[in-house]
């Protein structure tokens, strides 16, 4: 049965087809050859009727536009836009978003970006009113469209920062790719006036306004030290420009200057991570955030990746250590005391901190669900697990005879992932990344 564009989606969101997984298939579409892209313009000629109001307007008229036009080239589909947002009377934001994106995404793709914008540029010019309507998702994409190519983006970031609630998991997509790429400065100026917006949201939890809030700290503390490294405490200046995030007490900013003075020359044993208590969720933190030094400093991975790996890493222990049924090797159903219990409890210590190829595979599953697709954040886990597992080797968390293997059978569990990224995002870089992590545990 086919799915209509307006249908619930069936993945279960409860949100339209169109506005859910269809983007996703849109992305994966590869081009047709130029004998479709002729064939896909003829056609469109009559599909187009289907829309004009003195068509008949029949569902069937409807979808066997959308058939068509689904299945044109990138080009025929520019052409047809052009024509339905110069010749339509009801052009309106739904029917914007959904010709713009099996236009924009394939673009985005394929390199093209300049015509990517002149597309957005299109249906903002001759269709304002249609282009605000969803004026948060073609934002969204001109930021992605300024990062890849490397012009300026604090222009196409503040328009969209200054209506995120609109576009909530969008927002957040955005701000992992500038964290992701080093471009934190742009990040700075926005966070102010998207802070404002959704500080009062309902669409947005605590948790995530906590993670603003973070990254808020991270970023400014980031920025201080790359312009005095030896500074020991956030300039009056630049507190002021998160203070409206993050409240006037500078306890959470000097804790992070503390941190990156100072961190990384803690030595970590396995009786540190002692079990089912609020001690060891602030212990993890700690380790994550050596290890999140130890990336930039040894690895040299701009700060705010490694910010971003090392949380990734937080949040990944966080998920494996709530999962009920997780198998905790070695574990006896007798209570022991003594040697015997001590040992035992390092190595479940040890377990609760070594990635397992399952449970990765899971929480990468999880970030590239359909319904929010995080690819960013699906990346640089995967960047991020060869470095943290010989992390936990060089500290002594987990036997050096188990580092390698433990290695690459997470890698390989997750070698579909680069396949994945290339449809889900067209960042070069990232993709690179992965790839080369494939290549040399593969």
């Amino acid at each position: 049965m086919k799915i209509g564009r307006n249908d619930q989606c069936p993945c279960g969101s409860g949100k339209k087809y169109k506005k859910c997984c269809l983007p996703l298939q849109a992305s994966a579409r590869q081009s047709p050859v130029d004998a479709q892209q002729v064939a896909g313009s003829a056609r469109s000629e009559s599909a187009f009727a289907a829309l004009q109001p003195e068509g008949s307007g029949s569902a069937t008229d409807e979808s066997q536009f959308w058939d068509e036009y689904g299945i044109a080239s990138v080009d025929a589909r520019i052409d047809i836009l052009r024509r339905v947002v110069e010749e339509e009377k009801e052009f309106d934001g739904e029917l914007a978003y959904e010709l713009l994106v099996d236009v924009v995404v394939p673009l985005q793709h394929m390199g093209r970006l300049e015509d990517a914008d002149a597309a957005l540029d299109l249906v903002r010019e001759r269709q304002p009113g249609a282009y605000r309507d969803q004026a948060s998702w073609f934002d969204e994409w001109r930021v992605e469209n300024a990062l890849l190519a490397g012009r300026d983006i604090e222009g196409p970031l503040l328009e969209f920062a200054s209506r995120p609630e609109a576009n909530v998991d969008g927002f957040f997509r955005v701000m992992d790719r500038l964290l992701y790429h080093g471009r934190t400065e742009a990040l700075l100026v926005a966070l102010g006036p998207a802070w404002i917006a959704l500080k009062d949201s309902p669409d947005i939890t605590e948790r995530a306004k906590q993670r603003i809030q973070r990254v808020a700290v991270d970023v400014v503390v980031d920025h201080q030290l790359s312009l005095d490294p030896s500074a020991a405490e956030c300039a009056p200046e630049l507190f002021e420009q998160i203070a409206s995030i993050v409240g006037r007490d500078r306890a959470q900013v000097d804790e992070s200057f503390e941190h990156r003075v100072r961190g990384g020359e803690r030595h970590w044993r396995g009786e540190d991570f002692g079990s089912g208590t609020d001690r060891r969720d602030d212990v993890l933190l700690l380790l994550v955030m050596d290890f999140s030094r130890l990336l930039f400093s040894r690895d040299d991975w701009p700060p705010s990746r490694a910010n971003l790996a090392a949380h990734e890493i937080g949040w990944y222990l966080a998920s494996t250590a709530s999962t009920p049924n997780r198998a905790q090797p070695g574990r006896s159903s007798q209570r022991r005391r003594g040697k015997r219990r001590r040992e035992k409890d390092r190595s479940s210590n040890q377990f609760l901190l070594a990635p397992t190829a399952p449970s990765a595979d899971r929480y990468v599953v999880d970030l590239i669900d359909p319904i929010n697709p995080r690819p960013t954040r699906a990346a640089t886990f995967y960047e991020a697990l060869p470095p943290w597992i010989d992390f936990l080797v060089r500290q002594s968390l987990i036997p050096e005879t188990q580092g390698p293997q433990l290695t690459r059978q997470v890698i390989r569990r997750l070698a579909p992932l680069s396949g994945l990224l290339e449809r889900l995002s067209a960042d070069p870089v990232m993709q690179g990344n992965v790839r080369r992590i494939q290549e040399a545990y593969m």
